[in-house]
């Protein structure tokens, strides 16, 4: 009969590293695919924080099912109910813990240059600001501990509840591994559920990790023509100053000539 058991020889520490570069190969796939495509520099960044949060996530799903393991369920029941759990759960409250502290800066006017805002790096695609992608990924690495933490919680206090969902949605295939002697139950927990959840989550979170601060998104929709793009480099750089004397839409709508003259002729 084979046993189910997670990070048990070297073998396993390999099959985890090669699901992370799938995942993250289907993350780069996506950045390739985008339109308009962000520079390398800064998909590299954005993708940066998915990878700090990755590894305190999978760590945390890894430790919290070695010990919430019982005779009766094993370590691939918890597992399987952590990488659920983190993939869906997890994400949406990392994502409410994103947007409340931007909307709480925001409001407060704490951070009014958006370097905390997430997928910020520059203004208005200008040199690349590192320290505040530092703080930025700080944040990210923060936000991340926390809800991990809250999902922990939450699977310690029900986990009898969970436990007994896990074992029931997983006892069909440890029937069958243990009348077939496979290891089917070991791969659809450790290898086919974790691809393919994980790589929807880095999908999911990069759509709003790389979303950008309020300046970048004004501007994108009042002239998305020359953003994005290196062309517009020397465009974006001479309405530096015209836009932090007032970054709200009504100040662009009041000289449509002068936007209009920085717009490149096509």
């Amino acid at each position: 009969m084979v046993t189910c058991t997670i990070l048990d020889g070297s073998m396993d520490y390999v099959v985890q590293a090669a699901l992370a570069v799938i995942s993250f190969g289907v993350l780069i796939l996506k950045w390739w695919l985008e339109f308009p495509r962000r520079r390398a520099i800064v998909f590299l960044l954005d993708a940066s924080k998915q990878c700090g949060g990755f590894l305190i996530a999978h760590f945390g799903n890894l430790l919290l099912s070695e010990l919430l393991r019982t005779d009766s369920k094993d370590a691939c029941v918890w597992y399987f109910i952590n990488i659920v759990v983190d993939t869906t759960l997890r994400v949406a409250i990392a994502y409410g813990l994103l947007r409340l502290v931007e909307f709480t800066l925001e409001k407060t006017h704490l951070d009014p240059w958006g370097h905390l805002q997430s997928g910020h790096y520059s203004v208005l695609g200008g040199p690349i600001v590192y320290m505040w992608w530092f703080q930025q990924l700080l944040l990210w690495l923060l936000i991340v501990t926390v809800s991990r933490v809250i999902t922990g919680v939450l699977l310690v206090v029900c986990s009898t509840p969970a436990g007994d969902a896990g074992a029931w949605l997983l006892a069909p295939l440890e029937n069958y591994s243990k009348e077939h002697g496979h290891a089917l139950e070991l791969w659809m927990v450790m290898i086919v559920t974790p691809l393919i959840l994980n790589t929807m989550q880095l999908w999911v979170q990069d759509n709003f990790l790389s979303s950008g601060s309020k300046v970048q998104r004004m501007w994108k929709k009042c002239c998305p023509c020359i953003m994005g793009t290196d062309d517009g480099f020397s465009q974006r750089h001479q309405l530096d100053e015209y836009i932090m004397e007032d970054w709200s839409p009504s100040a662009l709508q009041e000289t449509p000539n002068s936007r209009t003259q920085l717009v490149p002729k096509i």
